[in-house]
């Protein structure tokens, strides 16, 4: 009896400092506290998240997500930097001076005495500047699916893309046609734990809105790239408490969940 007491003395204390932390740092969302509670079960969860937030460096969804391609950057070649022994300058060419058995430098002579170190010179600098080799990206795949079926490996996410286009901006532009479902670059997810889960979490939470609102279904998915290996900050990056059922949006308070009964992060944005 007493434990129970005491555990009820402890989810208080710390729904407490929830609300204070709140009020500190962002009190508009003052409402939104209960909600959240509700969501997350856990008061430990929501206060840890919440430290995140406002309290330390936030590990956020830096998937560097843009609502539309930046323009193709091809690789340009970087110019190449090499240096060659000073005694070796010259030894891409052979010493006439020691073909006529003149050459008195020997050893330290700055041409080439031979065939075979001549051959060797030229493999040592074609060495020098041969590009080297990136190291070979995750093989990839490709899926069509619902957003509903892929989870949110984050459990907030920001309100705005990369190039300052909101999320909610970017599926009313949807929805009036001003913006192409081409013209979002392609999310990327992972298989972790037998489940879906986004790399693109602003994507997913647009893209989940977009289903909710038809917009998306069954006939009309979205198409993912799909990496074989999990990425090495990925671990580090998961930090979702509900098997990314849901997130809550930053700064905004509300939830993108993928059900439509529990989400209230752009619900009455179109009728």
């Amino acid at each position: 009896m007493a434990s129970s007491s005491s555990s009820r003395a402890g989810v208080q204390d710390i729904a407490s400092e929830i609300h204070a932390l709140v009020e500190k740092c962002c009190p508009k969302l003052r409402s939104q506290v209960e909600h959240w509670l509700r969501c997350y079960r856990d008061p430990q969860l929501l206060h840890e998240s919440l430290r995140r937030e406002y309290e330390v460096e936030v590990v956020d969804d830096s998937d560097e997500e843009e609502t539309h391609p930046g323009p193709d950057k091809p690789n340009q070649p970087q110019p190449q930097h090499f240096s060659v022994p000073r005694g070796d300058v010259c030894k891409a060419m052979l010493c006439e001076a020691h073909l006529l058995e003149k050459c008195r430098w020997g050893e330290q002579c700055y041409f080439a005495h031979s065939e075979e170190e001549l051959r060797e010179i030229k493999r040592r600098r074609a060495e020098a500047v041969r590009p080297k080799r990136s190291p070979a990206s995750p093989r990839t795949s490709f899926l069509e699916v619902l957003p509903s079926d892929i989870s949110f490996c984050h459990d907030t996410v920001a309100p705005d893309f990369k190039d300052g286009r909101s999320i909610l901006m970017t599926l009313l532009g949807l929805a009036n046609g001003e913006v192409k479902l081409r013209d979002v670059p392609m999310m990327e997810v992972v298989i972790f734990q037998d489940r879906l889960y986004s790399l693109s979490n602003r994507r997913l939470c647009l893209y989940m809105l977009c289903e909710h609102f038809g917009l998306l279904d069954k006939k009309v998915p979205v198409k993912v790239k799909l990496l074989e290996e999990l990425p090495k900050s990925f671990r580090k990056k998961y930090t979702t408490t509900c098997y990314g059922e849901w997130v809550r949006v930053r700064r905004d308070g509300r939830i993108c969940a993928r059900s439509f009964e529990s989400t209230t992060f752009g619900r009455n944005l179109i009728s």
